[in-house]
């Protein structure tokens, strides 16, 4: 018995609708992001047990193959209070899973030195990522309020919403 989703769209062909939607987030090979975020979210159909963030199948499967991200791949907040576990233990998983950096965006000391013991050194594949996200990464500029706004516009309407 599969579950269903909007439009009579089984919880997988949703999840598919989604990433979909993420790899054209993501740019295309000619740009490719530099930098993405997991979210806390679980996708049933494809991991039941874990939300993005800490899933292995997800990050390797999903992100890294089916949708093509070779880039630096975050956590998102750690200390946000989505995930079950210590923050320690909440951490290690995503960096397990394979987050490339863990954030904690709090700014509590004793919890960002949990982090920094928990998530380890970025090293291999990890930190060449990294280095290159940030080699390619442009120069910061002014933002511009409507041509941010315009742009955004046109990205929302190149998405097909199936609300």
């Amino acid at each position: 018995m599969s579950q269903m989703g909007l439009h009579g769209a089984t919880g997988q062909e949703q999840c598919l609708s989604d990433l979909r939607i993420a790899a054209a987030v993501c740019g295309e090979p000619r740009d490719p992001a530099l930098f993405a975020m997991t979210a806390h979210v679980l996708y049933p159909a494809l991991d039941a047990a874990r939300p993005a963030t800490l899933s292995p199948t997800i990050i390797s499967a999903v992100i890294r193959d089916a949708i093509g991200f070779a880039g630096a791949l975050l956590s998102d907040d750690l200390s946000m209070g989505a995930l079950c576990g210590s923050l320690s233990e909440r951490t290690a998983a995503a960096r397990a899973a394979g987050c490339d950096i863990a954030l904690h965006c709090n700014a509590k000391l004793a919890e960002m030195t949990e982090v920094l013991d928990a998530a380890g050194f970025l090293d291999g594949a990890s930190a060449a990522r990294a280095a290159a996200a940030l080699a390619g990464a442009p120069a910061p500029q002014a933002f511009d309020g409507p041509s941010g706004e315009a742009r955004l516009a046109d990205l929302l309407g190149a998405l097909e919403v199936t609300a």
